[in-house]
């Protein structure tokens, strides 16, 4: 995927079930990670930058830190003093990270997971928004949940989300998958504002023939009145959102509004297959 150098915030499902319980660090402490042969053991660097995968509970919690600087501290989402951003689906998942060679320091991430660490442990966290009971059992079987994408703000360009998606190309050959799912997010409430990006998915092409149901709780009222058949102007497509769909994802769901975070998800599934060759190529060499 490609991206500026000023590059928005790489972020994605920004969760409200994402809030610091005391009780879980010693918990990851104990069990991290689930399914050990999932992980690859696997590394690459471009420029200063390198990129792994998190084998220790240790960098875990490196994630956990950088995340809360990202998503809490400097975003706002319900800051508190515990310095992490830990949900109850962190443990159970896999998590990319990009440190910097100069600081030492976790620049980026990316939390995976699979049907078996779904299964094992508390599901997948877009289940929580979309009833994923719709989906094709080979989807899910095949498939790989991506979240919490967030990249420090110094940091934010080209190499470090380079080196992301190098990562998720791995973990897809690593684990024979073929689908990449999750919660895209929009920074907005506004019914108008997500009906104009709405209408720019449709008039690209991007909205899949079936559509994944929301749950109750997450539907978002009035968005049907504003949805209109022209293409709005203006309309600027979050870097992570745009660079899913030059890849090939389709919208298959939503929109769901979290209102505890105020933001807006759609669904969005991109078929690896799809991928042309010789931009898959650049992530799995």
């Amino acid at each position: 995927m490609s991206g500026r150098d000023d590059e928005d915030v790489v972020t994605t499902e920004s969760t409200s079930a994402a809030r610091r319980d005391p009780a879980l660090s010693a918990e990851t402490d104990r069990r991290y990670p689930e399914n050990p042969e999932g992980v690859p053991a696997w590394e690459d660097g471009f420029g200063r930058y390198r990129v792994s995968f998190a084998k220790t509970p240790e960098e875990l919690d490196e994630v956990l830190r950088l995340r809360f600087d990202v998503f809490h501290a400097e975003l706002g989402h319900g800051t508190e003093g515990h310095f992490r951003d830990e949900d109850v689906f962190d443990r159970s998942c896999h998590h990319l990270l990009v440190r910097c060679d100069r600081s030492g320091e976790v620049v980026g991430t990316y939390r995976l997971m699979t049907c078996t660490l779904a299964e094992s442990g508390p599901g997948f966290y877009s289940d929580c928004e979309f009833d994923l009971s719709s989906l094709p059992d080979d989807v899910l079987r095949r498939g790989v949940e991506l979240g919490r994408a967030c990249i420090a703000r110094a940091h934010r360009g080209r190499r470090v989300l380079f080196l992301l998606w190098r990562g998720i190309g791995r973990y897809l050959e690593h684990n024979r998958k073929r689908y990449l799912f999750g919660c895209a997010s929009l920074p907005t409430m506004d019914p108008a504002e997500v009906a104009a990006h709405y209408t720019m998915f449709r008039s690209g092409g991007h909205i899949a023939r079936d559509w994944i149901p929301i749950r109750e709780s997450f539907r978002q009222e009035g968005f049907e009145s504003v949805t209109s058949g022209e293409m709005p102007a203006g309309i600027v497509v979050p870097g992570l959102v745009r660079g899913y769909l030059q890849l090939g994802a389709s919208v298959c769901g939503g929109p769901a509004l979290d209102r505890a975070f105020g933001t807006t998800d759609f669904f969005m599934l991109l078929d690896a297959n799809e991928i042309p060759p010789e931009t898959y190529r650049r992530y799995v060499r």
